[in-house]
């Protein structure tokens, strides 16, 4: 089984492929990090774009917890 909390590393970084990878090895898309955050939380507050869709597209819909985490103003 693989580290699925990589996710939240490879999300930040921007590791699209990674990502991929590790989704497909069974990882939960849903991982957290100690604040609460997602891998597609880190991949969008951090403007990785390929790698936010790469999160919204490899992970079944029904899976994902999108508003989870309180919006952030700028």
């Amino acid at each position: 089984m693989p580290n699925c909390l990589e996710l939240l590393e490879l999300a930040r970084s921007g590791d699209a492929e990674g990502i991929v990878k590790l989704l497909r090895e069974g990882c939960d898309p849903n991982v957290r990090d100690s604040g609460g955050k997602t891998p597609l939380h880190m991949a969008a507050g951090g403007g990785r774009i390929n790698t936010t869709l790469r999160c919204l597209t490899m992970a079944p819909i029904q899976t994902l917890e999108i508003a989870t985490v309180e919006p952030h103003y700028i």
